[in-house]
């Protein structure tokens, strides 16, 4: 005798070892793939919009940052105050934890003061050049960390300019937050749904 419609189907769809299987433990079965199939969809789609997402607020937050910043620098190199300068820099990094680095450039680019205690790093205060008035965010990389370097103008560039670095590695440390999150979800529905069918 023939199979039936639904045996064809059945039999195309799902694995053998699955049809040796009682009714109860096939269900099970069924419903595990649907659960892990549904939650590393989920996961796919959270990681890539977590990334956009914090990597889009981390941007925002160290632009804003480095505009106060440039507002505040701008008070105490029209007043000479290098000492002044360097405690704002050092303040301001050791309080904010998104900035890893600071410096303030002078108008032709030479550096007035930084959070670096040997000095600036060979490169880096060519790296972020031709930042206009507006300022400008590139990135940069060193010794295998990759920065957001983010330019504010002091006085629309008159005076110089205002630098701060954020380390990429916040951005990947808040997606592996989220991923961590989704898949104890996920392992949550697995469970629960496992016991209750």
């Amino acid at each position: 005798m023939r199979p039936s419609i639904p045996e064809r189907i059945e039999a195309a769809l799902v694995p053998k070892f699955v049809r040796r299987l009682g009714l109860r433990s096939r269900f099970m079965v069924m419903a595990a793939l649907a659960i892990f199939s549904f939650g590393f969809a989920n996961l796919a789609v959270f990681e890539t919009v977590a990334a956009k997402v914090i990597q889009a607020e981390i941007h925002e937050r160290a632009v804003t940052l480095s505009q106060h910043l440039a507002t505040e620098a701008t008070r105490f190199v029209l007043l000479g105050d290098q000492a002044g300068l360097h405690r704002l820099l050092d303040a301001t990094r050791r309080r904010d934890p998104l900035c890893d680095y600071a410096l303030v450039l002078g108008r032709d680019g030479t550096a007035i003061a930084s959070t670096f205690e040997g000095g600036i790093p060979l490169g880096l205060a060519e790296a972020n050049r031709g930042i206009g008035k507006q300022g400008r965010t590139v990135l940069l990389s060193d010794r295998g960390t990759v920065y957001t370097d983010v330019a504010a103008a002091m006085l629309d560039g008159e005076l110089g300019f205002v630098r701060i670095g954020v380390s990429l590695e916040r951005i990947q440390s808040g997606v592996k937050e989220v991923r961590r999150a989704v898949i104890t979800t996920v392992l949550v529905f697995l469970l629960v749904g496992l016991a209750g069918s």
